[in-house]
């Protein structure tokens, strides 16, 4: 195995490449890299300078060996560029931040919280990450600074389960990790909650600066067994803050992601993907208005829980036949002058719904009406 070490005292190193078993840099060395270095190691990078100058450096980790990314000093070693391509895991202690881009191939990175010198990963590029799968990923706590659409990429062994904040506007250094298990909330109080999946959550840092809250996305990765079991559901983002107040921020699914529709918290501390019920609207087949009491009125079922809504009823043609805004269900002693479900001819209609929900959106539904006399 080839191992470069650097010791000497006060020496200073101008080096545009190396590529080398094992990486050791003395703490009395001066290692400067000019503009367009690259740095590749199949085993480890070790380095204990407080004078260490990687802003140039763009390091590859493409080891099949267990590597380490070590930093034993008492300052934060800042990197240009950092590429992890090899099916490794690299262990990262020490304080690193990462300049200009992470890209995340294959391998893993793991932050190392049991030795004397615990893991700090900050990735301030401009740009969001580039890749993180189910081969390459951070499992220990991942942080970021800047703006706009941030990826956390972490995961853990039963595989990848990414965190992103997508509308960031300060400039603060936020953290993700991912945590198997259960987080404990209490959703007896959320409406339309029926259920919190228990094998994983993510906890929130807020690590430095001001955070005014952004839309979480967060990995619906192996979730299709909690969502279909039982009750079935669709996926909403539930938040435990710092107060410990749990929070239902909605959902949308997209893309292998639930994106809440409420901002976090910008004091969130866990988050959890919970189900809940799906609602929906039941349109009555068959209409009879011969003045039996039975079927003589159009009848939505669930509509009370979407007050902004609008229902048209069309004949068979196309044409409208009547509106209303704000529809409610008739009651026994409604007096039915708004519409006379009577004037109704013998035959086929269509009856449009639609609903607007602040937290979903709109939908519509669409149902055949047979109008018997």
């Amino acid at each position: 195995m080839r191992k470069l070490v650097i010791l000497l005292a006060f020496s200073t190193w101008l080096l545009p490449t190396i590529s080398s078993g094992q990486i050791t840099i003395g703490a009395s060395a001066q290692f400067v890299t000019t503009p367009g270095t690259v740095i590749g190691s199949t085993t480890g990078f070790r380095s204990a300078s407080g004078t260490l100058d990687l802003t140039n450096a763009s390091i590859i980790l493409a080891g099949a060996d267990p590597w380490t990314l070590n930093n034993s000093s008492n300052g934060e070693v800042i990197l240009g560029d950092l590429t992890l391509n090899g099916p490794s895991t690299y262990t990262v202690s020490g304080n690193w931040r990462i300049a200009n881009s992470l890209t995340l191939t294959q391998g893993k990175l793991l932050i190392d919280q049991a030795s004397a010198t615990a893991g700090q990963l900050i990735y301030a590029g401009p740009t969001d990450i580039t890749g993180g799968n189910a081969d390459s990923f951070v499992e220990g706590t991942f942080f970021s600074q800047g703006t706009g659409v941030r990826t956390f990429p972490v995961g853990n062994s039963d595989g990848y389960f990414p965190v992103r904040l997508d509308n960031i506007v300060d400039d603060a250094t936020l953290g993700f990790e991912l945590i198997t298990g259960d987080a404990n909330l209490d959703i007896s109080q959320l409406s339309g909650v029926t259920d919190v999946l228990r094998d994983r959550h993510w906890k929130m840092h807020v690590l430095n600066g001001t955070f005014t809250g952004s839309t979480v996305s967060i990995s619906t990765n192996l979730t299709s067994d909690f969502l279909l079991a039982g009750r079935e559901g669709a996926p909403t983002v539930l938040q435990l803050d710092a107060s410990s107040q749990v929070s239902d921020l909605g959902g949308l699914s997209v893309a292998e992601f639930v994106t809440s529709l409420d901002v976090v918290s910008a004091t969130g501390d866990l988050y959890a993907i919970g189900k809940t019920e799906n609602i929906d609207i039941i349109i009555s087949e068959v209409l009879t208005p011969n003045g039996d009491g039975k079927n003589n009125v159009l009848k939505i079922a669930n509509i009370e829980l979407y007050p902004d809504n609008k229902v048209t009823l069309l004949d068979r043609y196309g044409v409208e036949v009547n509106k209303w805004t704000a529809f409610k269900n008739y009651t026994s002693t409604d007096s039915k002058q708004d519409f006379d479900f009577t004037s109704l001819a013998i035959g086929n209609y269509i009856c449009v719904v639609e609903v607007t929900n602040p937290r979903s959106g709109s939908k519509k539904f669409t149902q055949m009406i047979t109008v018997l006399k």
